[in-house]
């Protein structure tokens, strides 16, 4: 059974194009860290996780897939800069697996936790 989570539509700039004038470059999004772990005791879990750019017609812009060991963890970086508006879905062939979506500033800095929707399972 695979489970499949979305951060759905994550807006890194205002709907027209333009920078919201709140959204400084210490507040936009430059990289997404998402860590899986992996709390089986006996079975690795295979993984996707697909970046999606959903300003007008939604296009996948990048695909990580991988496996996660028993009792593991693992951390990808993607980078959404460029990224006016988009999504992250994560695919896990298990369900006893815990998932974070954490968005970095330029600087590194941490700016918050993506919520995550389980969408399928």
């Amino acid at each position: 059974m695979s489970v499949l989570y979305s951060t759905g539509p994550v807006e890194n700039m205002n709907g027209d194009g333009s920078l919201d004038p709140s959204f400084t470059l210490d507040k936009l999004f430059y990289t997404l860290v998402v860590n899986i772990l992996n709390n089986n005791e006996r079975k690795s879990t295979g993984i996707i996780i697909e970046v999606y750019d959903v300003d007008g017609l939604k296009t996948r812009v990048g695909r990580y897939k991988g496996e996660v060991e028993e009792q593991y963890g693992h951390t990808s970086e993607l980078e959404v800069s460029e990224l006016n508006r988009f999504e992250i879905q994560i695919e896990l062939r298990k369900d006893d697996v815990l998932v974070s979506v954490t968005g970095k500033n330029a600087l590194g800095e941490i700016i918050r936790e993506l919520p995550l929707t389980r969408i399928k399972s």
